[in-house]
């Protein structure tokens, strides 16, 4: 691979460094972060200042909100989920389920219905405080012939189902809207 030597500006002085053509270098800024990856030719022009260009080439842990600190990449941080609650719960028919709210502003709330038989009815009492976006996955391993909710005085529910069919896959998902004060299956 041909090695080109290039001058460019960094912090108001100039560095000699060699390029390959048509090689990955990231922009890293002067924080030491990869703002962005790209593929040079190593001839055509482009401006870098303030950022430092550096080879990727072969780089698996060049990434795009990654570090570049002492020659060394490092890999961005995976993203948190927004924490959620796994409620499980194997209730008889004719019974009342009483939700719990998420834990923190728009994290998920996951209700696995696992009764042992088929419901021919079953009350899910929606959490009392939630909060704009958090959002309700409800699964039923069983049918459920007549789903009732219910929900604190005030609150809207529309577009919730009144039945359930079991399914193995897939979920009715309901968000909570603080704009419009209430449930609703979008």
């Amino acid at each position: 691979m041909k090695k080109l030597i290039f001058s460019i500006a960094l912090f108001g002085f100039f560095a000699n460094q060699a390029f390959a053509a048509s090689s990955l270098y990231a922009l890293v800024n002067p924080s030491t972060i990869v703002i962005n990856l790209v593929e040079w030719d190593g001839v055509t022009p482009f401006v870098v200042t303030p950022n430092i260009l550096v080879s990727a080439t072969g780089q698996p842990n060049a990434q795009i909100g990654g570090t570049y600190v002492g020659g060394v990449f490092t890999a961005p941080a995976a993203p948190t989920p927004a924490q959620g609650i796994i409620f499980a719960n194997s209730p008889v028919s004719g019974a009342t389920v009483n939700l719990p709210c998420a834990p923190q502003p728009q994290a998920k709330l996951y209700f696995f219905i696992q009764p042992a038989a088929a419901l021919a009815a079953l009350t899910i009492g929606l959490c009392n405080g939630p909060q704009d976006g958090d959002v309700l996955n409800i699964l039923s391993t069983k049918a459920i012939t007549a789903l009732t909710w219910t929900a604190p005085s005030g609150t809207i529910i529309s577009g919730l189902p009144t039945t359930l069919a079991a399914t193995a896959s897939g979920a009715i998902q309901v968000t909570y809207s603080t704009q419009y004060g209430g449930w609703f299956a979008w």
